[in-house]
């Protein structure tokens, strides 16, 4: 076992890799043997045993005919067809199939079987010599009329060539007998060595499908699952989870990597240890790199250094930005106090003047007196407006607040606007949120008026208020069919005094989706749009749900926090 585990994982994947090659070698070798062997059978077969045996049937069918020629001449004496074609027999026939079976014979490995076969060559060419004989003895009609002639003719054939013919045609008959039992012989064997093949090769199969199991389930067992731990591990230092691997450690590979890997664990454990320590502002944590390249150790040095040199001097400057935020929250304040009571005092004086004098004076006074009295009125919206912003969050404590109430008082104190414009408001129901009372209203408020506001030209203007949520969310949309907003302004638009337009188009401080944006910042959430030049817009803001007391229902439902019901529709 020592021996074993001190084998290296390169060493166990080279035999194994070198046994199944020379599994696969010797399949190959015996079976190109058998492949061979079965090839020389069949060729045999093919080539000599068959072809003689072929030659050995057409020279029997060529005795029978010699046999009933040699017949049919002495009996036959007007059958001139039979003559010519026992004449053909002697000269060219036999000649020829004599010369193919020598060329066979030559390929036999069987002695007797070829002194056979020469016996009947001297007894059929004996057999030709005698009606040879036969037939030049009847050439004539007047041969045929001799009976002296004709009876000898007559013997010779019953007593000499027929006898002959028999035992020569039982002669070959026991050598086409002996060629097909060598035949049948060989063809049993090729049969045999062609299972045998098969056998072999699927038992080899077999062999090497279980060695291949058996080295995968090995590999498997060596390589795969360590590596498949190694790899949780890594996938779980990724993810910040940091954790040893519990493996039996080898001297191989997987050892050096499983030692590498709880090395590494360890090492991002003191890391995050001291990263921990220097979150909690722990500053005077001890740390030593695990290297002199360790990177991000040496970045968590510097970076405690820096934050305990720069604590004090952030803490200084958080207190004096906290100060001078309050300081121009207040100033604001005042100003905007401070600043109505002129313009209060200035919009009275242009009132009366307008009152005592219109018509009094000239075209351009009154003129200037109107321009006047415009400007205070928008000075003052901007002071209101200015005074709102500056107000927003005082109200530090967030209450139960169901957003189907409030959207209801938002159409009613824009009843006036809302009859004007002859707007339609479709509105699904909202839920109850944790929020500023004031601020949501402001919130709902400053964008169904810009809604409105935004119509394009001779179009009703269509409002729509929905809710949608995710796991920590609800998040509102007030959609329009307005004039739509450019991509590039998307973000433009929620800065304070920004406007698209100018006031001779569209009316407004340029204030309302600044204060818009504070307020979804007041509670946690954030406000975005989405919309395109001529299309409408849609206006999301987020407030989130841990705001709420663990009643994240919709007003007068139970189930689960989220359902749709009959929307309400506002039409002038």
């Amino acid at each position: 076992m020592k021996f074993k585990s001190n084998i290296s994982l390169r060493q166990r994947i080279y035999w194994s890799f070198s046994f199944l090659v020379f599994l696969f070698i010797v399949n190959g070798f015996i079976t190109i043997l058998t492949i061979n062997s079965n090839k020389r059978l069949s060729t045999h077969l093919s080539e000599v045993i068959e072809p003689s045996l072929g030659t050995l049937d057409h020279f029997k069918k060529l005795m029978l005919e010699s046999k009933m020629y040699s017949t049919n001449w002495v009996f036959l004496r007007f059958n001139q067809e039979d003559k010519v074609l026992l004449e053909k027999l002697h000269g060219i026939d036999y000649p020829a199939l004599k010369a193919k079976l020598i060329a066979h014979t030559k390929e036999w490995v069987n002695n007797n079987w070829v002194d056979s076969v020469h016996k009947v060559y001297d007894g059929f060419e004996e057999l030709l010599a005698i009606e040879k004989n036969i037939m030049r003895s009847l050439q004539t009609f007047d041969d045929y009329d001799d009976p002296v002639i004709k009876l000898e003719a007559e013997r010779k054939l019953e007593e000499e060539v027929l006898p002959r013919t028999t035992t020569l045609l039982n002669a070959l008959d026991a050598i086409y007998k002996f060629g097909a039992g060598i035949r049948t012989i060989e063809n049993a064997h090729l049969e045999k060595l062609s299972v045998k093949l098969r056998l072999f090769i699927i038992l080899l199969a077999v062999t090497i499908c279980c060695a291949g199991l058996f080295l995968a389930r090995y590999m498997t067992r060596v390589i795969i699952a360590p590596i498949q731990k190694i790899r949780l591990i890594v996938n779980d230092l990724g993810k910040g989870i940091i954790r040893t691997l519990d493996h039996r450690q080898k001297k191989d590979e997987i050892g050096d990597m499983v030692l590498s890997v709880n090395n590494l664990s360890r090492k991002l454990s003191a890391t995050a240890a001291f990263a921990s320590e220097i979150g909690n502002r722990n500053f005077k944590t001890w740390y030593e790199p695990l290297s002199q390249e360790d990177t991000l150790g040496l970045a968590l040095i510097a970076m405690r250094d820096n934050l305990r040199i720069n604590e004090t001097t952030l803490d200084m400057n958080t207190k004096e930005l906290e100060r001078k935020n309050r300081e121009l929250e207040q100033f604001v304040y005042i100003a905007s106090h401070d600043l109505q009571e002129p313009l209060r005092t200035t919009s009275s004086f242009v009132d009366l003047l307008q009152k005592q004098y219109q018509g009094k004076l000239d075209t351009k006074a009154d003129k200037y007196l109107t321009y006047i009295a415009e400007s205070s009125e928008r000075m003052k919206i901007l002071i209101n407006d200015l005074m709102d912003y500056s107000r927003i969050g005082t109200k530090k404590e967030m209450e139960e607040v169901d957003c189907n109430i409030i959207v209801q008082e938002v159409i009613a104190d824009l009843g006036q606007t809302i009859k004007e414009s002859q707007a339609l408001i479709h509105v699904e129901h909202l839920p109850l949120i944790g929020a500023y009372r004031t601020e949501i209203k402001q919130l709902f408020q400053n964008l169904v008026v810009n809604a409105i506001k935004f119509a394009k030209k001779d179009t009703t203007p269509l409002v729509s208020i929905s809710f949608s949520q995710d796991n920590t969310n609800w998040i509102f949309a007030i959609r329009d069919n307005g004039i739509g907003i450019a991509e590039d302004h998307r973000e433009r638009i929620f800065i304070i005094f920004q406007r698209l337009h100018n006031r001779n188009q569209y009316e407004g401080s340029g204030i309302g989706l600044a204060h818009c944006k504070k307020i979804a910042g007041l509670h946690h959430g954030k406000i975005w749009v989405e919309s395109a030049t001529g299309e409408g817009s849609t206006f999301y803001f987020s407030i989130p749900k841990n705001n709420t007391w663990e009643r994240n229902k919709l007003s007068g439902i139970h189930n689960n926090g989220y359902t749709r019901t009959k929307a309400m529709n506002y039409v002038q």
